[in-house]
């Protein structure tokens, strides 16, 4: 579990990189409805 949250976090971080850059045509996977998945959904 614990490797699946940080591979999300890390998708979450290059998006975040994206959008500092004023690319914003990436979305990421939103696979689980605890605190790590709102924050991918908050991305969306």
């Amino acid at each position: 579990m614990s490797r699946k949250n940080t591979a999300l976090l890390r998708d979450m971080n290059e998006i975040a990189l994206n959008f500092a850059t004023g690319d914003f045509s990436r979305k990421g996977k939103v696979v689980t409805e605890d605190e790590v998945g709102q924050l991918g959904e908050t991305f969306n």
